[in-house]
């Protein structure tokens, strides 16, 4: 029963990321980059 329960668990904790766009570049990026002024943090949004 205890497998059963954490199997459950799993699979819908997992189903949402499974189910993603077809782009895998699709969604929120963030980085550092080095500038002239120093280390700056950047953030990208992809959507399709």
């Amino acid at each position: 029963m205890a497998f059963s329960k954490h199997f459950m668990m799993a699979a819908m904790l997992l189903a949402p990321a499974m189910m993603q766009a077809a782009s895998p570049l699709v969604g929120k990026w963030n980085f550092s980059m080095t500038t002239p002024g120093g280390p700056r943090a950047m953030w990208l949004g992809i959507a399709e």
